[in-house]
């Protein structure tokens, strides 16, 4: 972990960080979250956020066109293959929420005994915290108020198709 921690920071050190980052401090800050479980738990829910076309694009500071969905597709092809872009994206998708699986991160904020009545009184104040935090601005896609809270919406519950399948799984022996 700690060489993955420095090919990170040598990463994010050139290409700057994003909504990912923006979410998890402001998580972090208010429930004592280390910082890299947060990232883990809002990394899913934002590739999937940035590998869709964003319905106005404002490019971020250094950026002229929307590229994120296809870098996905490059990347998720070079590592996991795949010869469509869209199944290249969805690769790397699948090795994403595989790492974070087998690293046994915790994959939702619920998970992490917050409660939700404590998660949905501050979910205004997270909403505003993550848009105001200078990470979001370097994002490829630039999230509005409410993309921001169905992010971190997303992060409390999980997507349902995993709720489905890890109740599927806690209680297949049954």
């Amino acid at each position: 972990m700690a060489n993955a921690a420095t090919l990170a920071g040598l990463a994010f050190s050139n290409a700057f960080v994003g909504a990912c980052h923006a979410l998890a401090h402001a998580t972090g800050a208010r429930f004592g979250i280390a910082h890299g479980r947060a990232n883990g738990i809002f990394l899913p829910h934002v590739l999937r956020y940035n590998a869709a076309l964003p319905s106005k694009f404002m490019p971020s500071p250094g950026s002229s066109a929307y590229v994120a969905p296809d870098k996905y597709a490059q990347l998720g092809r070079v590592v996991f293959g795949g010869h469509e872009p869209e199944e290249s994206r969805r690769r790397l998708l699948r090795g994403v929420e595989g790492l974070l699986d087998r690293l046994e991160m915790p994959r939702t904020l619920s998970g992490l005994g917050i409660a939700e009545d404590e998660f949905l009184a501050g979910l205004p104040s997270l909403t505003m915290a993550a848009f105001r935090d200078l990470s979001n601005r370097t994002n490829q896609r630039m999230p509005l108020l409410d993309e921001l809270t169905a992010l971190l919406r997303l992060s409390y519950h999980g997507e349902p198709e995993r709720r489905t399948d890890a109740h599927r799984h806690r209680h297949a022996g049954r």
